[in-house]
């Protein structure tokens, strides 16, 4: 069996953010106390290294976007590049452990979907995972930050009923195959409780920074990061072969 840890970067209107993105790190769960073991370690590493406690939320938003917080407790721009670049580096040598999906919704795209941004952004990405489980002959539990909780559970129970699949064949564009792989509604966590979720933070945030680099991003020296991903990257469930489902 897998979980799957999911955090999200952007908003579900027609302004403010460009894209809404949702990054999936997936977990065997026979292996989960081991991976946890590793995420206790480097948090420790992150406190002897640069002062990030322990009880700090590694948040990407925070970190990089001069939080008042980090400023008074003497972590600087710098410095908190540095969390950064390291939590992503800690992910890509745990491809042992994890793997990791993401959507990507350009939002100024003309929209032809009956469902909102994120209601789109969560079917496809519950279909890849549940895809995944399929081929694995296996089962999955989704674990998610609170941000979504009723659009994202309103999305998993319809698909449990009617989930429509693109096919290759012309003569049959969809074919239905409710979900049966995962099971139960997404689980829910708030991300300050869960070292995982705080890791998934980070590498949404990489991803919207590769879709979408800023000139702060490009100045300050972390708009190449999410190279770093690459090990974990579960690369075929899109045809840009880079882990990213990219819609429209």
């Amino acid at each position: 069996m897998y979980l799957m840890y999911v955090d999200e970067s952007g908003d579900n209107g027609v302004g403010g953010s460009p894209y809404f993105i949702l990054s999936g790190l997936l977990i065997v769960v026979a292996e989960w106390n081991e991976f946890l073991a590793e995420v206790k370690k480097v948090r420790k590493t992150l406190r002897d290294d640069y002062a990030f406690l322990i009880t700090y939320e590694l948040h990407a938003r925070e970190l990089l976007r001069g939080s008042a917080f980090f400023q008074k407790k003497g972590l600087h721009m710098p410095t908190r590049v540095a969390v950064y670049q390291d939590a992503l580096t800690f992910l890509s040598s745990q491809n042992r452990y994890v793997k990791l999906m993401n959507v990507c919704v350009d939002k100024s795209k003309q929209w032809k979907f009956r469902e909102t941004f994120v209601e789109r952004a969560w079917r496809l990405l519950i279909q890849r995972f549940d895809n995944f489980v399929y081929k694995k002959e296996t089962y999955g539990i989704i674990i998610s930050d609170v941000g979504y909780r009723r659009l994202a559970q309103r999305v998993y129970r319809k698909m449990r009923i009617y989930n429509p699949i693109p096919s290759k064949k012309k003569e049959m564009p969809y074919y239905k195959r409710p979900l049966t792989r995962i099971v139960e509604d997404p689980n829910w966590r708030y991300s300050r409780e869960s070292f995982i979720l705080q890791l998934v933070d980070i590498a949404c945030d990489a991803v919207k920074v590769k879709v979408s680099p800023s000139n702060k991003a490009k100045k300050k020296g972390y708009s190449d990061l999410w190279k770093l991903l690459d090990p974990i990257m579960v690369k075929d469930i899109s045809k840009t072969k880079d882990g990213v489902v990219y819609c429209p």
